[in-house]
């Protein structure tokens, strides 16, 4: 009777490569006519975007720009604005040369340095931090079932895999006119933060409806130089086409700022004009319980075969600790607080016996008035952090700044600064699973005749091993020796093992 082997198809989603690369931006930047001249640079900020992405060949192309917001003081002693852009076009070198690969970015800004070359002109130098995570889309094979083959012995494991259904790419926009005081004639932007929260995914008729809150906080000036903040939430919505979706389907989404314009409002009194355009990654998945067969021996044949590691797709983003930061900052001769612009990057990553140690820092730039004047001041203040985690996997580790983090001045002139830094791990250990294929059956060279021998149990031993190695089954073993947890045996433990039969 002919073997039959029965298997079960799967779509796996496999990151099969992470890139990392840190990217310089400089230009000289003149001040505009209407500017008053520079004397010292109080504050900047920035937002990136990412207006095209592609994959050339084994090169990842990354086309986008930077928008900043830098405070000065100016020689009339007010504060003033700038509000330059700074693009960017980068190719990252990958190793793989399939075409049929995808890509996810993940950038940032590191550092921006603003130098002062004359009254009217700066340098600009801004760092960014680009992570390239790479994908491919792999139809797999697992080993189901074996009929037909008498005397045959199986470990089982039982699995849990997300079959990949679906993929889609949507895109979102918004254009708000974001209200402030009716008291404030806005003239320039301090900062504007933007972070996407609650997302939901709803699946229907071969589409995904995405909801989600795009929440923005805008730290401004007035034009009798006062600084002030307003906060907003602006829902976005969007509809990605997948095919072949159901209800019952779980759906991930990513957001990525395509294009950003921040204006003060030149058509409606006391407001802040916001455009953004997102790209939308919808991944489509159905859970799959699997009994996956690891390991298979036969009584009455040998049984060749070898084995193939597959990464799966497991929950992304995995949260591997929250560092906290609890720090009072001393500020002589503050009056009010505005904001506080936060950065978090990791320094260096070690591995050693089976500890990873994680050093960074937390940069702070404290946003204020003092009493002297209403004018805006600011304190940059950097926290250091260390950690350890458990194993060896230095590789896609990486940090952020949680938006709980708060910051409340006190009666004493110090500033309570509570900040979360969240560490994670994009690729975790566990989704490896090993895949049995190519499965030659042959009669047994030799048949020893021994019906029972005597083996002490050695390190790394189970009795799925111990059972494999003479031809015998764990329930004969187990029965002959009294054995009550198969999963418990002991070294040095004398076990009689039964020819099975």
């Amino acid at each position: 009777m002919d073997l039959e082997i029965i298997k079960d198809n799967l779509m796996v989603k496999q990151r099969i490569e992470t890139v990392e690369k840190s990217v310089v931006l400089e230009q000289d930047y003149i001040l505009p006519d209407v500017k008053s001249d520079m004397i010292s640079v109080l504050c900047s900020s920035g937002n990136i975007y990412v207006s095209k992405r592609e994959m050339i060949g084994n090169k990842v192309k990354l086309e986008g720009g930077v928008n900043l917001y830098i405070t000065y003081l100016a020689d009339s002693g007010e504060n003033r604005g700038l509000n330059p852009e700074i693009v960017f076009s980068e190719l990252i070198d990958t190793n793989t040369k399939d075409n049929e690969c995808s890509f996810v970015e993940n950038s940032s800004i590191k550092r921006i340095d603003i130098k002062i070359l004359n009254e009217r002109k700066i340098n600009i130098r801004v760092v960014l931090d680009l992570r390239i995570n790479v994908f491919k889309n792999s139809n797999i094979e697992i080993l189901k079932d074996i009929n037909n083959c008498s005397g045959l012995q199986r470990l089982d494991k039982n699995v849990t895999i997300r079959n990949l259904v679906a993929s889609g790419i949507s895109k979102a926009q918004i254009k708000e006119s974001v209200s402030v005081d009716s008291q404030d004639n806005v003239s320039d932007i301090v900062s504007f933060n933007v972070w996407i929260d609650n997302i939901e995914n709803k699946i229907s008729y071969n589409k995904v409806l995405v909801k989600a809150d795009c929440k923005i906080k805008i730290t401004y000036m007035t034009d009798d130089n006062r600084v002030c903040n307003c906060n907003n939430t602006i829902p976005v919505m969007g509809f990605v086409d997948c095919t072949n979706v159901e209800d019952s389907n779980i759906c991930e989404t990513e957001f990525r700022i395509k294009n950003m314009m921040v204006n003060v409002n030149s058509k409606e009194e006391h407001s802040i004009y916001v455009e953004m355009d997102f790209d939308i990654f919808s991944d489509v998945y159905e859970k799959r319980d699997i009994n996956l067969i690891e390991d298979i021996y036969g009584l009455n044949n040998d049984i060749d075969f070898n084995t193939r590691s597959i990464n799966v797709s497991t929950d992304s983003n995995v949260l591997l600790k929250t560092v906290g930061i609890n720090e009072k900052v001393l500020i002589d001769n503050i009056n009010q607080l505005f904001d506080v612009n936060t950065s978090v990057y990791i320094n260096n990553i070690s591995t050693n016996n089976n500890v990873t140690s994680v050093e960074g820092e937390v940069n702070a730039v404290y946003l204020f008035s003092s009493f002297d004047n209403q004018n805006l001041n600011s304190k940059e203040v950097k926290f250091g952090f260390n950690f350890d985690i458990p194993g060896n996997n230095s590789d896609n580790i990486f940090v952020s700044i949680d938006n709980d983090s708060s910051f409340v001045l006190l009666p004493d002139s110090t500033v309570e600064s509570i900040i979360n830094v969240s560490v994670f791990n994009d690729n975790c250990e566990n989704n490896n699973i090993d895949i049995i294929d190519n499965i030659v059956i042959n009669d047994l060279d030799n048949d020893d005749a021994y019906s029972m021998i005597i083996y002490f149990v050695q390190n790394g031993d189970s009795l799925w091993k111990i059972a494999k190695k003479f031809k015998s089954t764990i329930d004969e073993i187990a029965k002959l020796n009294d054995i009550e947890n198969i999963e418990k045996i002991d070294v040095g433990q004398r076990l009689y093992i039964p020819r099975a039969v």
